[in-house]
């Protein structure tokens, strides 16, 4: 606590002067955090001072938002460094949003446990405080400001996602690389916490000494080993980059007295609702309702956060408990219990980019390419009669996006579930590739989406508006659009190789482990 006062004291936070009359005053606390190194053990505890921006009036602010990077963009980065061979490298911002100043005028309670000599003084906030509304857009502005004024410029579809291409060194003692490129930076930045992907060790040091010339506090971490709880792998002789949660893992599966459980073979079976109900012992079998609910809301949570940030082989699994965390029931904790019993023999897993692994037109190497599959499961909500999309995109050798969502609309037939989740993957596959596009990265054209139903090809690929889709009509003509102008392409894959499978039902063991493989979660290195 003395080390965070001595730093907000450094840089001015706080002005001591007599409240205003009739001004309102926000509250301050203090928050603890642990922070963990890349192997999971405690690094150590930070003490940080928070402003209670809820009881803000509204004219004490206007904008609010800071972008942070999409999960399409971040793991693009990794994809690209591994197929290019580019160096990874990750920094930190110390006390970000008080480097920012505030445009409107705000007054604070005493620190707690740092009072005043005057017990009727109250505190000026001079600068953007964690906690204010207003505090992540006024760090934004001004990094975007410093960022630009290095040389980097922000991708319009990515505002987070920062970019530099020099085709001579912009300072002495930067070399050009020997392969004839230009040098290459591309640096997401998820508030204060950055990674950067080049091809030239001395431009990032260049750029972090450029930050802290401009007055931002920027640590060098180094060559990355973690990036937003995720640890880093490298193996760059063979262009292989990993990412792996393990720590996280191994923490829930505790906290759940769920370690050195019987494994299970895969996440999930069955649906719940075709499950019997099951009696699930001590943890939660004598909970009362609002305790039993909050349980499975937290288990819940922790399998999707794993599913979206590196565990794509549980997403169908996260969405379907998911569905039932309003109103669980014991088949539903039963099924996520099973989730934990997997994760227990696969805790290690990691999600692997392969630079390795060249675009190849055979379908057995499609993974490996800028490709989208796509699949739909009709109507397998026992209940709603709902159908089930499924989504997964490679770029570059590793997986970058990947969804399994509920259709919103009851349709009537296979076909037909397979054109909405055609939609689906085209949306998301259209704004990847202007990612693409807006970045100058390579892209495929016609950008492939691979399905395994050939009504749904012959639909797309068809001029023709029948009968039978005519109820669809909008999503009809939005994807004929992007299909007729060879933006997209429709391709054939076999269903046992559609690795979309794996998002829309539970599989058999056999099925789940290649689709899985063939994602990129596998064992980590030896």
């Amino acid at each position: 606590m003395d080390e965070e006062m001595e730093k907000l004291n450094a840089r001015g936070t706080f002005q001591a002067v007599d409240k205003p009359e009739g001004q309102g005053l926000i509250g301050l606390k203090w928050v603890f955090d642990i922070k963990y190194n890349a192997d999971g053990a405690v690094k150590g505890v930070k003490a940080r001072l928070v402003a209670q921006g809820f009881s803000q009036r509204p004219e004490d602010y206007d904008q609010t938002y800071m972008p942070t990077p999409s999960k399409e963009t971040t793991n693009g980065v990794y994809s690209i460094s591994a197929k290019w061979d580019h160096q990874l490298y990750t920094f930190d911002i110390k006390q970000a949003f008080t480097h920012s100043k505030i445009r409107s005028p705000i007054y604070c309670r005493q620190v707690p446990g740092y009072p005043e000599a005057d017990p009727k003084l109250v505190l000026k906030l001079c600068v953007a405080l964690y906690g204010l509304k207003q505090a992540a857009f006024e760090w934004y502005c001004l990094i975007f400001q410093v960022l630009v004024s290095i040389g980097l410029w922000h991708c319009e579809l990515d505002h987070a996602l920062f970019l530099g291409v020099w085709t001579s060194p912009p300072a002495d003692g930067i070399n050009m690389p020997n392969d004839g490129e230009p040098l290459q930076m591309l640096v997401p930045l998820h508030v204060d916490d950055g990674l950067t992907s080049t091809n030239s060790e001395k431009l990032y040091v260049w750029m972090i000494m450029r930050m802290k010339k401009a007055g931002i506090d920027v640590v060098d971490l180094g060559p990355a080993s973690m990036y937003l709880a995720a640890r880093i792998l490298w193996d760059r002789a063979n262009r292989r980059l990993w990412l792996s949660i393990s720590p996280f893992i191994v923490n829930m599966l505790e906290d759940w007295k769920m370690d050195f459980c019987n494994a299970a073979k895969t996440p999930m079976d069955t649906l719940p609702s075709q499950m019997p109900d099951a009696k699930l012992g001590v943890l939660t079998e004598h909970m009362p309702i609002t305790d039993f609910k909050k349980a499975y809301q937290s288990v819940v949570g922790s399998i999707n956060y794993a599913a979206k940030s590196v565990r794509a082989d549980l997403s169908f699994a996260a969405m379907v408990l998911g569905h039932h965390a309003a109103a669980p029931e014991q088949k539903h904790m039963a099924a996520a219990k099973r989730v934990l019993c997997y994760l227990w023999g696969t805790k290690d897993y990691v999600l692997m980019f392969d630079g390795n692994k060249d675009i190849d037109p055979s379908v057995n190497d499609l993974v490996h390419s800028a490709t989208a599959f796509m699949d739909a499961d009709w109507a397998s909500e026992p209940t709603t009669r709902l159908s089930v999309s499924g989504f997964a995109m490679f770029y570059m050798g590793g997986l970058v996006s990947w969804s399994s969502v509920c259709q919103r609309t009851i349709v009537l037939s296979s076909t037909e579930a397979e054109y909405y989740a055609i939609v689906h993957a085209v949306k998301r596959a259209l704004w990847f590739r202007l990612l693409l596009i807006i970045c100058g990265l390579p892209v495929p054209s016609p950008f492939p989406i691979m399905i395994d139903n050939k009504s749904a090809i012959a639909q797309v690929n068809s001029p023709a508006i029948t009968s039978r889709s005519k109820h669809i009509h909008i999503r009809n003509l939005f994807i004929k659009e992007h299909f007729n102008d060879r933006t997209f392409s429709a391709n054939w894959v076999p269903s046992s190789v559609n690795v979309a499978d794996i998002f829309t039902k539970p599989l058999s063991s056999p099925l789940f482990e290649k689709h899985h493989d063939a994602l990129g979660i596998v064992s980590p290195p030896s």
